[in-house]
């Protein structure tokens, strides 16, 4: 069985734990320029991540002739737990002969650029809801690609709006898609795929601002309040391969971002709750941030670029951020 970083955590945190046998598991990493230990050792210091967690190790370059530095990778290996000159443990990683099971991109999650592991492992709990194998596989695609997930897991939702704490990307969608599947729960009638639909679209609504917000992020004619015109463009990848793996299943989703696009939602109407959580998510952000703004008044921008109605009164001191 593959360990998680977080067992791996678990055993460097209780050293008295004795193990015979290596740690062995497939995970994301980074490594470093090699440098010589204190034993005269050369050695790459490796950062090893997947949704639990991210933990430093250590690679012996005499075990690793073809380990390359500086790229993000996955490594399968095992890991020894070895007691460093101040008698810690620490992690030494060790190649293994076979490449391993292999491990989902929802599981290889970017932990060690996460600013909360906690909403990599509410991403995951979202992806194992769904029960159709076509939108499991579209997901694992979108967050295959390292740099728009990377983006996506740190990025701000908004530059002054909202969610604009790094990782405000992810926290937003995790809430708008959350959401939604709290509502569909108990609509019956409606099938599956279009329930799933809808959580997917909530959570990939904003997919256009990690474009946006992405390295390339120049080579794009738009500003990012104009981030809806790349959503489709954001996620043409997956939703062609999404098509080729299951027409009805695309089509559903395809149908859903129309619907939440243009807001003709007669044919979906599940995008409707897509909106409502988005503008939802927002402003209750907007007015944890700018709460302190309002001042008596009842219209208020909330860092936003339309005025709001918001009853001074009604706004609680306890929510605002300081």
């Amino acid at each position: 069985m593959c360990k998680t970083i977080r067992d791996v955590k678990t055993h460097l945190a209780n050293p008295e734990f004795e193990i015979d046998e290596p740690l062995i598991g497939t995970y994301g990493a980074e490594v470093e320029e090699p440098k010589f230990g204190h034993n005269g050792v050369r050695y790459y210091p490796v950062h090893l991540w997947d949704y639990t967690g991210t933990i430093k190790a250590y690679a012996p370059e005499a075990g690793w002739p073809d380990i390359v530095d500086g790229a993000a990778s996955k490594l399968h290996c095992g890991i020894l737990l070895k007691p460093d000159r101040w008698g810690s443990s620490q992690a030494v990683i060790h190649p293994l002969p076979d490449l391993g099971p292999e491990r989902s991109p929802m599981e290889l999650l970017p932990a060690h650029v996460a600013p909360e592991i906690e909403n990599l492992e509410r991403l995951v709990d979202l992806f194992e809801c769904l029960k159709t194998p076509a939108y499991r596989r579209f997901l694992e695609q979108v967050f295959r690609d390292d740099v728009f997930t990377r983006t996506f897991v740190t990025a701000p939702a908004s530059g002054y709006c909202h969610h604009v704490e790094t990782g405000g990307l992810l926290a937003h969608s995790l809430e708008v898609a959350e959401a939604v599947k709290a509502a569909v729960r108990g609509i019956e009638g409606i099938p599956s795929m279009f329930k799933e639909a809808a959580i997917i679209t909530g959570l990939l609504h904003d997919a256009g601002k990690a474009s946006l917000m992405g390295p390339d992020a120049k080579h794009y004619p738009r500003l990012r309040h104009q981030h809806e015109d790349l959503l489709e463009f954001a996620l043409c990848g997956p939703l062609d391969s999404l098509k080729a793996d299951n027409l009805d299943a695309a089509s559903a989703l395809w149908g859903t971002i129309k619907a939440y696009l243009t807001g003709n939602t007669y044919n979906m109407p599940l995008a409707s709750l897509i909106r409502g959580a988005d503008g939802a998510s927002a402003q209750g952000s907007a007015i944890r941030i700018h709460g302190h703004a309002i001042k008596g008044a009842y219209w208020s921008k909330l860092g936003g670029r339309r005025p709001v109605w918001i009853p001074p009164q009604s706004v609680e001191p306890g929510i605002l951020q300081r």
